[in-house]
């Protein structure tokens, strides 16, 4: 039998279309990749860590220049997330909310409460809570509180006001003379510990009522322990700097008036010769 004579292979030279392929694709899927994590919201990540962080205790991100979120305060937390509103009403409504979902262990025991105001949003703070009888030096048995404001006003464009509330009844110590150096020094009190917090001085204010604005009668007991607060003003705008004075206008002077010519002295009238 003659055998079968065997046909030459073909040999395929677009082979190499396979791998080029592939390469392309792998190369392709590495752009994408990339460009979707150019594009992380770090806000959201942000919230994301601080959330995981607070629920179990671990830290995300340790190193913080790697943090997607850049730390405020190490006393106080990470959180840089600036709240800004455009609608006046809409942001002293929003703004309520978020402060009392933060402060609501606070409120809840009634050491705080948050009202609306004319100025703004107030946080009031009772004094029996953070303050002992006639003094002005803070307890340490609520600082939590006043920690969570703090990181709170971080979080916050706001200018934020404190004003010293207290009742009529005289005070006359060797510190504190009467009732106005007494609310004043509370209200510089918690400037400092929101200062040494990580607050901004320049978006600080504090003023001192004495009890010149009563929320209530101070003719009972009850009425007397609500009008003794603290309360912290969150201003609905920054406060704009003052304009410069117009030194020109200040510089120059009037131009004096010209005077009048002093009348010419009229002449002697001759005498009259005698007849």
């Amino acid at each position: 039998m003659a055998r079968k004579r065997k046909h030459p292979e073909h040999v395929n030279h677009e082979r190499w279309l396979v791998s080029y392929a592939d390469f392309i694709t792998l190369l392709f899927a590495f752009f994408v990749v990339m460009f979707a994590v150019s594009q992380v919201d770090t806000n959201k990540v942000g919230r994301f860590s601080e959330s995981v962080r607070a629920a179990s205790k671990w830290q995300l991100f340790d190193d913080q220049a790697t943090a997607p979120v850049s730390p405020i305060n190490k006393t106080i937390g990470n959180d840089s997330e600036t709240i800004v509103l455009e609608d006046q009403k809409q942001q002293g409504r929003d703004l309520a909310i978020l402060i009392k979902e933060i402060l609501q262990e606070s409120m809840a025991s009634g050491r705080m409460s948050v009202i609306k105001g004319p100025d703004g949003v107030i946080i009031r703070l009772n004094d029996t809570a953070y303050f002992p009888s006639g003094q002005a030096a803070l307890r340490a048995d609520h600082l939590k509180d006043l920690e969570a404001l703090a990181k709170m006003l971080l979080r916050l464009p706001n200018h934020v006001r404190i004003e010293g509330h207290t009742d009529p009844r005289p005070i006359a110590t060797a510190i504190f003379p009467s009732n106005w150096e007494l609310s004043a020094a509370r209200a510089a009190s918690m400037l400092r510990f929101l200062s040494s917090a990580g607050v901004p001085e320049e978006r600080l204010a504090i003023v001192g009522y004495a009890d010149r604005r009563p929320i209530v009668s101070n003719e009972t007991e009850d009425g007397r322990k609500k009008n003794r607060r603290v309360d912290i003003v969150l201003l609905r705008a920054p406060t704009d700097p003052a304009p410069a004075p117009d030194t020109q206008s200040e510089t120059e002077t009037a131009p004096e008036p010209e005077s009048e010519p002093a009348p010419k002295p009229r002449p002697a009238a001759a005498p009259a010769k005698a007849r």
